[in-house]
């Protein structure tokens, strides 16, 4: 039973690494801290953390989509 939560916490920790990478909120410095903290963090804050990184990340997505729509309606 360890060894299954270790890997799926892993796999939290290296996805919550890619949504750091390519966080648009936080600086260079931020970004390189959490890093650093990771291993340390409680499983609960890795995944709040992870939840608002994706939320940001969906946001973008969806903003990004809308931003493309507008261009195409203002080249008409």
């Amino acid at each position: 039973m360890k060894k299954n939560s270790n890997i799926k916490s892993n796999e939290k920790l290296a996805g919550l690494r890619v949504l750091i990478e390519h966080s648009f909120l936080l600086n260079t410095d931020e970004k390189q801290t959490l890093m650093t903290k990771l291993e340390m963090m409680k499983l609960s804050d890795i995944d709040a953390l992870g939840q608002f990184l994706a939320w940001e990340k969906q946001t973008a997505l969806a903003s990004h989509k809308e931003i493309t729509n507008l261009r195409t309606v203002l080249q008409k």
